[in-house]
């Protein structure tokens, strides 16, 4: 409900919305401004609306509206693990204020940290990454989502209680595994993960990698990342590269909402992970799906971040740096010009390669 410019609103006398005083405070008038999930019984009840005009014009807005779901679908899932940070992504059915609630094991205190933009709740996603920071190293925390229901008057929901260990900052051994291509159908696709999850090292792991092209395609992202994959991983912090195919599919700009920009730099003990995007093919004319690509411009910013990032404390400091890439710097057909090989030699030789590398 909305109205302009002032609106007191009562059902069987119990007051809801007051605004008397204050003004509507939105504009345009909608029945969207002000919104109300009430639990009546059944049978008769008397709705008060008391309302009073702004200097320039009346309009009163009152009706239905969309019901509001806060139910967490997807999640969590762990990635960013680095010195003091992690991040945590979720999936509710609508868009509502989220955020996730931390501490140290033993502790009864909670932290919260909420997913935002330009300094509020973001309530325009229904994909949540919350980055968590000021962890303390190698320490074992406790984590909860938190939802907020707009229309129950932001009241709170939590999930079930979950953990992970920060991560190192010594050069503490740890364990990782890596796998990558487990595009194909869901049911051959979760076949082939359930053979890995079940293998001592994954159990033994503590990051697991995966390399990229984790679908065929992003027709139904949430489908195409859950559903016999990470759903499987929950508990294991992540690193996440983005392979051709996460280019492929109307939803593909949500890879981003889930883990960020796939060009990053973690420090994990002494190792530092440095994860590029290779991209994919060419700009190829409608009706292919790399119609949308815009190649140059991505990769002058891939550059100029890279450039950066290899220079920076965080990797020269490191013991060991580790480059992840879904695709090779070199063709595995040397005959043949590839295109995300190409681009991706020509970006690291300078401060990697010298030469471009070859093979027999």
């Amino acid at each position: 409900m909305g109205c302009d410019w002032y609106l007191a609103f009562r059902i069987d006398g119990k007051e809801y919305l007051n605004t008397l005083v204050r003004g509507n405070g939105f504009y345009p008038i909608a029945t969207s401004n002000y919104v109300f999930e009430i639990e009546l019984k059944a049978g008769k009840h008397e709705i008060e609306l008391e309302a009073g005009s702004g200097n320039l014009s009346f309009m009163l807005a009152f009706g239905n509206v969309v019901p509001c779901d806060p139910t967490i679908i997807r999640g969590p899932l762990l990635s960013e693990a680095s010195h003091g940070t992690i991040s945590v992504s979720f999936v509710t059915r609508n868009s509502v204020p989220a955020g996730v609630d931390y501490r140290k094991r033993g502790e009864s205190e909670w932290k919260r940290a909420w997913h935002t933009i330009g300094g509020q709740k973001n309530l325009l996603e229904p994909i949540h990454r919350v980055k968590l920071d000021g962890l303390e190293a190698d320490t074992e925390y406790e984590y909860r989502l938190v939802t907020e229901h707009p229309y129950l008057g932001y009241s709170e929901r939590y999930s079930d209680i979950y953990s992970f260990r920060s991560a190192p900052l010594e050069s503490k051994p740890f364990r990782a595994l890596f796998i990558s291509d487990t595009q194909g159908g869901w049911p051959a696709r979760e076949a082939r993960v359930n053979q890995v999850i079940t293998h001592p090292e994954f159990k033994a792991a503590d990051l697991i990698g995966h390399l990229g092209d984790y679908c065929d395609s992003t027709e139904n992202i949430d489908k195409s990342l859950f559903d016999g994959l990470f759903d499987r991983f929950t508990g294991k912090p992540m690193l996440v590269v983005r392979g051709n195919h996460e280019y492929l599919g109307k939803e593909c700009g949500k890879w981003l909402s889930y883990f960020g920009s796939p060009m990053k730099l973690l420090r994990y003990g002494d190792v530092a992970f440095l994860m590029l995007d290779s991209g994919t093919g060419a700009w190829q004319p409608a009706p292919s799906p790399q119609a949308t690509y815009v190649p140059e411009p991505y990769w002058a910013e891939q550059e100029a971040w890279f450039k950066e990032a290899v220079n920076s404390e965080v990797f020269k400091s490191a013991r060991f740096r580790i480059v992840l890439s879904h695709s090779s710097p070199f063709c595995c057909d040397l005959e043949r010009n590839d295109f995300m090989a190409e681009h991706l030699r020509k970006m690291i030789d300078p401060y990697m390669g010298g030469e471009n590398p070859s093979a027999a």
